[in-house]
């Protein structure tokens, strides 16, 4: 797979390599489609309350809601995220 960044990364990525943090463009990109991972499973049992609140009528609460996003995070943590 090839990708192609914009030229308004190209400092970013230099800054990123020159500072050691990573060893090539290829571990800046990696590691940013994991925090894109992490952020759609952190997300996604939220879109999936509020879908089943919309369809049940809205039974969900704004707790129910804030309880489940407490509950992922604790499980996200545990699982390294």
């Amino acid at each position: 797979m090839n990708i192609t960044l914009d030229d308004r990364f190209t400092p970013l990525v230099e800054s990123l390599l020159k500072s050691g943090r990573f060893t090539s463009a290829d571990d800046i990109v990696r590691h940013g489609l994991l925090l894109i991972e992490s952020e759609e499973a952190k997300l996604q049992p939220l879109r999936d309350m509020i879908n089943a609140s919309i369809e049940a009528g809205g039974e969900n609460t704004i707790e129910d809601i804030d309880r489940a996003i407490a509950e992922m995070d604790e499980e996200l943590k545990r699982e390294g995220y």
